[in-house]
């Protein structure tokens, strides 16, 4: 999108005039000689991409001369652009529930450990993975020569999402205790990853393992919650330790009383909105271009 305001080119493809606006990611500043250096030296405006930094609530800034692009809501819109272009936004749910719950989990960490354990008597009638430890659903469309090449990042099994009544979210972090205890970077307050937009594009309630106010945080950009089902009192709690033992009873409660799936009206309504607004590719483009591309055109005018 912001291609539309910038002809990008390699580096090594064209000689840099000092007019030139150069775009480095985040990792080549914990290099010991960042490419973009003697750049910025000559007098060239850098920006600085931390985009896929997991923290929501801290804005594009300047940081040693350079702009550290940030925002946000950047996972929402990079996944609703990728997934529209590979068709994932033509799904629609077909749902055939034979199990209570959806739990994803590739990477190995220590509160994920903890809720394998801690959901052990209920995995059973659930539908999860947890790769790093040796479980993966069993799949047939993928367990073949072409497994190893699937980008597992954006792959989506439509009927995971038919056979389960919601989705039980274990984000990347769970680690808000660090910013309580110093609340400076980068000690973040509330992390989300592209886990949590993946129960909004496929029609399904969700529960998260995540920062403190994470739920907050999908509230405040239009998504709806459901608090009509479970308590969402979790989603306050400050501390890891209490919020993670709050979302795994309000797992257990769901189980209890929601495992069939069978939804209300208001909770119909509740995710056909978010499936709605999550691919809303106007207005993907249109908060894209007031937020990040405002940013960019702000530090270089």
């Amino acid at each position: 999108m912001v291609q539309q305001e910038f002809d990008f080119v390699a580096c090594e493809d064209v000689e840099i005039q000092s007019t030139d606006i150069v775009y480095s990611t985040y990792q080549e500043r914990f290099r010991p000689c960042p490419w973009y250096k003697p750049y910025q030296a000559n007098g060239n405006r850098v920006i600085i991409e931390h985009l896929t930094d997991s923290d929501v609530d801290t804005a594009s800034r300047i940081v040693d001369g350079a702009l550290e692009l940030r925002n946000g809501n950047w996972m929402w819109y990079r996944e609703s652009l990728n997934y529209t272009w590979v068709g994932y936004n033509n799904y629609q749910p077909d749902r055939r529930i034979d199990r209570s719950f959806l739990l994803l989990m590739n990477k190995q960490r220590e509160h994920r450990d903890r809720i394998l354990e801690d959901l052990q008597p209920l995995l059973s009638g659930a539908l999860y993975s947890y790769v790093d430890r040796g479980h993966a659903i069993a799949d047939e469309d993928v367990r073949d020569a072409s497994r190893d090449n699937i980008y597992w990042l954006w792959y989506f099994n439509p009927a995971w999402y038919d056979r389960t009544a919601f989705s039980v979210v274990a984000e990347s972090w769970m680690r808000s205790d660090a910013y309580f205890a110093n609340p400076e970077y980068p000690n973040f307050k509330t992390e989300v990853s592209e886990k949590i937009y993946k129960p909004m594009a496929y029609s399904h309630p969700l529960i998260v393992y995540g920062s403190v106010d994470t739920l907050s945080y999908l509230r405040r950009n239009g998504f709806e919650t459901f608090g009509n089902l479970w308590d969402e009192a979790y989603d306050s709690v400050p501390g890891d330790s209490a919020r993670f033992q709050a979302v795994s009873r309000t797992v257990r409660q769901a189980v209890a009383d929601h495992a069939p799936g069978q939804w209300d009206l208001e909770t119909q309504q509740k995710i056909a909105h978010n499936a709605q607004r999550f691919w809303d590719l106007d207005l993907v483009t249109e908060r894209f271009h007031a937020e990040i591309t405002r940013d960019i055109l702000e530090f270089v005018s």
